[in-house]
């Protein structure tokens, strides 16, 4: 079966994270897969060292109907039997495609376009547009509960599944050595480590963090924040570190493609999100044995227990954020508590190889059912 998987940054996140955990997982004997990114960035040149095709198609606009022409064409160069649309936008560019060729459409939903802290007139398109995707695809695939629930109760999603994101068990583990460690980034190693790896965007909120890690710093100065990662909110995020006075405490680096080393240094791995899905980097931390400080938001509450195998604070509060790393940094026997809970609930329920295993079975009954409906028509046309 030839699959088109379209999506639409080609920098490495959450999302891009999962497709490549899921072409890699998927029977490459039953499973071909192209990759459609709409933009510049090192996922294709991930892509490639795989051995998967992958197509750059720069989408200047949500309603670039070149990009729709492209998307076709290469779905009938390619001989596609199935399109996978990772997230809104990269299913907004792939509908048509499916529509004009009757391709059996699959739509991953990521983070709905529609969440609370965008303005009312952007969150009612949202809800339209979503409406709209979520009736054009032949299966809609969410990643957590919570997406499920708000899709049936604002949009009475049709054809849905929940497969949750998963996680490289065997690469992501405590027993992970990188060739990069503390010394190299200058980092004292009786300090607490604390982490962020994550886009510098306002969904995320880097700034939160960053001023709570502050409060903290003001109590005790055993403590040290990595941040990786790119994004519109870095230069604030780094002139406030300056600000703030804390940059001996503080360590910057770009993104790097081996997450698993980073996490491996690290005590805590923190994560102070507006809103988010099923976050592809605290389920890796949680592999890891790391412990976890994070928002109580969306589906982050399906996979952090707060006091259970991880700790939640209230989003925005940077004071909450003081409090939860310094109670990590003076209480390192919860920290392995948490971390030792956190390791066993991916191993049970977020393993990539088990929802690969679920995406695989709902490619074939798709499959089967779109082409048992193709030889029912041609039965019926041949009849008259």
């Amino acid at each position: 079966m030839n699959v088109l998987h379209t999506i639409y940054h080609g920098t490495v996140g959450g999302g891009e994270t999962h497709l490549l955990n899921l072409i890699e997982h998927l029977n490459e004997a039953e499973f071909k897969s192209v990759v459609i990114t709409f933009s510049e960035g090192i996922l294709s040149e991930k892509l490639k060292s795989l051995g998967i095709k992958c197509y750059v198609v720069p989408a200047h606009s949500r309603l670039d109907l070149s990009v729709w022409r492209q998307v076709s064409k290469i779905a009938r160069a390619e001989n596609i039997d199935l399109i996978n649309a990772h997230g809104t936008k990269a299913c907004l560019n792939s509908f048509w495609t499916s529509r004009r060729l009757n391709i059996p459409l699959v739509y991953r939903i990521q983070n709905w376009a529609f969440h609370p802290h965008r303005k009312w007139l952007k969150r009612s398109l949202g809800v339209v547009m979503e409406r709209l995707l979520v009736r054009e695809a032949n299966l809609n695939i969410s990643v957590s509960l919570n997406n499920d629930k708000i899709g049936r109760e604002l949009l009475s999603i049709p054809n849905s599944v929940i497969i949750p994101n998963g996680v490289d068990t065997i690469k992501f583990n405590h027993r992970t050595k990188g060739s990069i460690n503390r010394r190299d980034l200058q980092i004292p190693r009786n300090r607490t480590l604390y982490g962020f790896i994550a886009r510098f965007c306002d969904q995320k909120d880097p700034l939160t963090l960053v001023k709570g890690f502050k409060q903290a710093l003001s109590t005790d100065r055993n403590l040290h924040l990595l941040m990786v990662g790119e994004g519109e909110l870095k230069k604030e995020c780094l002139d406030t570190i300056k600000d703030l006075k804390i940059e001996s405490h503080v360590t910057y680096i770009p993104f790097v493609e081996n997450v698993e080393e980073i996490l491996s240094m690290l005590d805590v791995y923190c994560l102070p999100s507006k809103w988010e899905d099923l976050p592809i980097g605290i389920l890796e931390a949680m592999a890891m044995k790391k412990v976890v400080i994070a928002t109580p938001v969306d589906g982050i509450v399906e996979i952090i227990a707060n006091e259970v195998n991880g700790l939640l604070v209230p989003t925005g509060c940077e004071n909450s954020w003081k409090e939860a790393i310094l109670r990590l940094h003076t209480h390192p026997e919860l920290r392995k508590e948490f971390s030792d809970r956190a390791r066993l609930i991916v191993e049970a329920h977020h393993d990539i190889q088990s929802s690969a295993l679920k995406v695989a079975q709902m490619y074939r009954k798709l499959n089967q059912n779109h082409h048992n409906r193709k030889t029912s028509i041609l039965g019926e046309v041949s009849y008259r």
